[in-house]
């Protein structure tokens, strides 16, 4: 049984002159339109066992996301692209995955959930710098399928707290056969995540601090938790290319406080949050190399004090646009010494 899609390509039939070697093409007529009322389903979600706590109280939220794109655009190299996804709002359907899942906004998106129902879902929001999308479904094809919201420890969603090296963490993630997969381990490095510009040009995640684990399991993405099955931080897969321009991937874990501003706005008022960007890739200089650039030492005195170990500064690696404002204040080399 196939599945034939025609709201991006028409169905025709081809038949071929003999006699030129010519093909003719005639439009055939498209197959009756899906009805708008489709029944609700209902399916079980899967309980996990005792063993694979805390991951019982992430495994409800988890769903599993096919993506379609029709045409070769924005950089894609490829048409079909799959991942894990994360429910974060079940009353209005939205759910969060990365951009290696859902590269970008044009293609058709189907959303399993409890391993049994398939909904049709739409490209909703997709983050300009950080690597994370949200997809939407509509939640009254569920019926009363039992799915959870996504729990996200408060202090960590605020930022007020931030996962350090040598902190335990659980890794709750899916593999390739969609089966969960749960580990505790340790945080192993924090540090800015880096990607190459890609041939063809395409997203990049960039401005960003990822998380190392010490013994990261083989997954597709999942999330990072503390033993109540709080999220932490999550745990996804970065697309870039390497330098004979060829596509790679690599699990990286992303502070949970990048989804605070998208997910308090898309939860309380249904509305995608106001993204406003300098337009710039930033990069991290220790002050050992500041002080050479001619940083004053008071300045450097001022910042030791003030970020404790191992204190770093930005600067900016290069302009990604010139044509917004901080593009004719800002240049490549510039130190950012305070923010407000």
């Amino acid at each position: 049984i196939m599945s034939v899609a025609t709201h991006w390509h028409a169905m025709r039939m081809a038949t071929r002159d003999e006699v030129t070697g010519n093909w003719a093409y005639t439009d055939l007529r498209p197959p009756a339109p899906l009805p708008r009322d489709i029944a609700p389903q209902t399916a079980s979600v899967g309980r996990l066992p005792a063993s694979l706590a805390p991951g019982g109280r992430v495994w409800p939220s988890v769903v599993q996301l096919d993506f379609h794109c029709p045409y070769l655009v924005d950089g894609m190299k490829d048409t079909q692209f799959m991942g894990p996804g994360f429910i974060i709002d079940k009353a209005r359907g939205y759910v969060v995955c990365d951009r290696d899942t859902v590269p970008i906004g044009l293609g058709d998106v189907h959303i399993t959930i409890a391993g049994s129902v398939v909904l049709v879902g739409k490209v909703h929001f997709l983050h300009p710098v950080y690597n994370f999308a949200i997809v939407k479904y509509d939640p009254r094809q569920l019926g009363n399928t039992q799915v959870q919201d996504l729990q996200f420890h408060p202090d960590y969603l605020a930022g007020r707290k931030k996962l350090a090296p040598g902190d335990t963490v659980c890794v709750v993630a899916v593999n390739g056969e969609q089966n969960p997969v749960v580990r505790h381990t340790r945080i192993a490095s924090r540090s800015m995540v880096s990607t190459r510009e890609c041939l063809p040009p395409r997203f990049r995640c960039m401005n960003v601090e990822g998380i190392k684990l010490n013994d990261q399991p083989g997954c597709q993405g999942g999330v990072l938790c503390d033993d109540d099955g709080l999220v932490l931080a999550m745990w996804t897969s970065v697309s870039s290319q390497d330098s004979n321009h060829k596509d790679t991937t690599s699990m990286t874990g992303f502070d949970a406080c990048l989804l605070r501003q998208t997910v308090e706005s898309l939860c309380g008022s249904g509305c995608c949050p106001d993204i406003r960007s300098l337009d710039v890739e930033l990069w991290t200089i220790r002050l050992a190399a500041a002080r050479a650039l001619g940083l004053a030492p008071a300045r450097i005195r001022q910042i030791e004090d003030a970020c404790g170990e191992n204190p770093r500064l930005l600067y900016v690696l290069g302009i990604l646009s010139s044509e917004t404002p901080a593009s004719k204040l800002l240049h490549t080399g510039d130190i950012i010494l305070e923010k407000d």
